[in-house]
């Protein structure tokens, strides 16, 4: 068995590979890291807008806001009016009341004093006891009785058209209220469809607008891609053209058959590419 002995010539030249191909390696990675990204950054690139129509429950939250308490105002003011009426109707009511009750005990005490007057006068008379005397008394007390039935009567009759007026003022006010939704409703729906047009002619701008920003964008990312084009040819040339450079200084160092040992390596081969045949005819070229 025969082991192969390694000349320093030999060591020169593998040492000379080895750095050749971590040192290309090395302007490989060197200039990797300038190539520009495919896509360019977002933040250089026209936006989209959003485009979302709301709901028609939304847009109808938008309108009503938009009525502000234009319903509350108005349906208190209603509110307020018959309340005003019905307020003086109730008022007068209790006036009926309390004149009645007034009238009332005025007949009562009459009525007490003209009997206890009649009593007397028939005792001086000596007729207390006589049947006159009773029918007198009995027609005292039924004329004020009469009176007293028709109080009642009257007040009664004042207090029935009262509360006819008073349930007519609240179904007046009702049918004002009704009247009123009826109106707010229809002002609603047009305030609703108003909103709704303009959210309309709102999307079919966006609408336009991110057309024209696709047509933007195509035509950015188109002039992108000839940079990026351009500028990775131009960094591949620096690159080729400094692995050239770095080669032909380094074979200079060597023998021209160091050289060609140095250039034939599978590896560097690769790594030059279409560029080899240029390293290739400098070292032929040498003596």
């Amino acid at each position: 068995m025969s082991m192969e002995i390694r000349t320093e010539e030999d060591e020169v030249v593998i040492s000379s590979i080895e750095k050749a191909k971590n040192d290309l390696k090395a302007i490989e990675s060197d200039y990797e890291v300038q190539y520009p990204s495919a896509q360019p950054s977002e933040d250089n690139m026209p936006q989209y807008k959003a485009v979302e129509r709301p709901t028609y429950d939304q847009i109808k939250e938008e309108a009503v806001n938009a009525l502000g308490a234009y319903e509350t105002t108005s349906k208190k003011e209603i509110q307020n009016d018959f309340a005003a009426q019905i307020q003086q109707i109730a008022n007068k009511e209790q006036e009926v009341l309390v004149d009645a009750e007034q009238k009332s005990e005025a007949i009562q005490s009459e009525k007490i004093d003209d009997v206890e007057g009649h009593k007397a006068n028939m005792i001086y008379q000596g007729l207390e006891r006589s049947s006159i005397a009773g029918i007198k008394e009995e027609t005292i007390k039924s004329d004020y009785d009469a009176q007293l039935v028709e109080l009642i009567e009257k007040s009664q009759l004042a207090l029935t058209e009262l509360e006819l007026k008073k349930s007519m003022a609240q179904n007046e006010m009702n049918i004002a209220l009704e009247k009123f939704d009826i109106a707010y409703a229809a002002k609603l729906e047009k305030k609703i469809e108003e909103i709704s047009k303009n959210y309309d002619k709102e999307i079919v701008e966006l609408e336009k607008y991110n057309t024209e920003i696709a047509e933007l964008r195509n035509k950015r990312n188109q002039e992108w891609q000839k940079w990026v084009t351009a500028k990775t040819s131009e960094i591949n040339a620096q690159k080729s053209r400094a692995k050239v450079e770095y080669l032909i200084d380094l074979v200079k160092t060597l023998s021209k058959e160091e050289a060609i040992e140095l250039i034939e390596d599978a590896e560097i081969i690769a790594s030059l590419g279409d560029h080899y045949q240029i390293v290739l005819d400098y070292v032929n070229r040498r003596k």
